[in-house]
């Protein structure tokens, strides 16, 4: 759930050391690239999620092909895809592999995304910014179509989008 859904606290510098340490698991890498694409069939709170299994990331149907953000009288444009599928492959690996609590596996998740954001020439503000207008968690445009295997880990601090997520899903 995640790109786009903040949470309080961070690994700080140690992120870095910590994303370098995860990738060398192997049941970490197992799981991370057990997926077998993006999805963008469905509504899903946040941006994106992914599957009970793993198997499946989610990407919402409303989010745009490309991105764009203007700093400093630029004019930067990025697909999301790759970001959202690292972010969310990420969490659920951490999941999955070490049995984190989901708070944990998204500031894992976060440094991730953080670490492909600026590698790929981005910054990293203005490109979380991009995606705002395009956040949801229900309560600007109503969820319609839920996957029926999207895990629902991620949703269990928010009761009323969770019970609501379990009723669209029926």
């Amino acid at each position: 759930m995640s790109t786009g859904h903040n949470h309080p606290g961070s690994f700080g510098h140690h992120s870095s050391a910590l994303v370098n340490r995860c990738e060398k698991d192997p049941e970490f890498r197992r799981c991370l690239y057990r997926h077998d694409g993006l999805d963008d069939e469905y509504d899903i709170p946040y941006l994106a999620g992914y599957s009970v299994d793993g198997k499946t990331l989610y990407k919402d149907r409303h989010l745009p092909e490309m991105l764009s953000y203007n700093h400093d009288g630029r004019r930067r444009e990025y697909r999301p895809d790759p970001f959202l599928i690292d972010h969310e492959s990420w969490e659920k690996a951490a999941i999955d592999a070490f049995g984190w609590k989901y708070a944990h596996a998204h500031e894992l998740a976060t440094a991730a995304e953080r670490r492909a954001v600026l590698r790929a020439g981005l910054l990293w503000e203005p490109y979380q910014e991009a995606y705002r207008p395009f956040i949801k968690a229900d309560e600007h445009e109503k969820l319609k179509r839920v996957p029926v295997d999207l895990d629902l880990t991620p949703y269990e601090d928010d009761p009323k989008l969770l019970h609501h997520l379990q009723k669209v899903m029926r």
